[in-house]
């Protein structure tokens, strides 16, 4: 799961459109596997800061 959700982080990166479509559905699973124990939810959690991260940079650049 791991692989999938990155993958769709790094589309998301790629295209604005599928930030905004998938925006709120990787919030929610980040934070569903919050807790679930040896680094996931932190792993996705990571992930998922790091793309919204990359879009309030842009959008403090603009």
């Amino acid at each position: 799961m791991l692989t999938m959700y990155n993958k769709v982080v790094e589309a998301c990166i790629k295209n604005a459109n599928y930030y905004e479509l998938f925006r709120e559905r990787l919030d929610h699973i980040a934070e569903m596997a919050s807790g679930i124990g040896w680094g996931y939810g932190d792993t996705l959690a990571e992930s998922y800061f790091t793309l919204r991260g990359y879009y309030e940079e842009e959008e403090e650049l603009e």
